[in-house]
């Protein structure tokens, strides 16, 4: 699916191997999500009839990464889910996780949102925004998210999405398609200037859930 070889990232690492990290934990989670989609057939999410709010969200995420640790990877990596920077006061869906030589912690972010109409702004406000004013990923250069598609098409709601951030940031920062695993198409990158005046690139992979979600 991808082309890569192990490297030792405690003694090298850079651009280039955080997103090579980043790519083959995509191609993780995608793994995931087609077991998930298999199993989600007989049994589709739905909304708790005497629940008032419904996160599905959540239960999406905590679905995908239920079982990474028993699915293959190149790097030594964890994936973990809903952490926390008490210094922020924000959370983040799911981080990367390894350790550097020198002590520190750099996980790569991804954050994840709900893909349809009715979302766009908080996909926008509560996704692209926080990792450019630094609530996100503020020490790296790469990060992700995952857009969880629930009503129509990935593409109709990607061009959507690309019209309300040219009009509320601007048009250089729309997502474009981009080639991240060989045998998925719905894989996007997006740059953006952050307010300490740094780019992050944004890698987003788009997956499909309508289909497996009770309306």
């Amino acid at each position: 699916m991808i082309k890569s070889n192990k490297v030792n990232i405690v003694e090298i690492w850079g651009y280039d191997y955080l997103y090579s990290i980043l790519q083959d934990a995509y191609r993780v989670l995608l793994i995931s999500y087609q077991i998930l989609y298999s199993k989600k057939q007989k049994t589709p999410y739905s909304k708790p009839l005497k629940a008032k709010k419904w996160h599905l969200e959540n239960l999406i995420t905590d679905d995908l990464i239920r079982d990474e640790e028993n699915l293959h990877k190149i790097f030594e990596y964890r994936i973990v889910n809903q952490q926390k920077d008490a210094n922020k006061n924000t959370q983040i869906d799911i981080a990367i996780q390894w350790s550097l030589c020198f002590g520190h912690s750099y996980d790569i972010k991804i954050e994840c949102k709900l893909l349809h109409k009715d979302n766009l702004n908080y996909y926008i406000n509560g996704g692209i925004q926080k990792f450019k004013t630094n609530k996100y990923s503020e020490k790296l250069p790469v990060s992700g998210m995952l857009a969880y598609n629930t009503l129509d098409t990935i593409s109709e709601n990607i061009e959507l999405l690309n019209t309300k951030i040219e009009n509320k940031i601007s048009k250089e920062e729309k997502l474009k398609s981009f080639s991240m695993l060989n045998d998925y198409s719905q894989t996007y990158k997006s740059n953006h200037q952050r307010i300490s005046n740094s780019n992050i690139d944004i890698y987003t992979m788009a997956l499909d859930f309508k289909n497996i979600i009770n309306k």
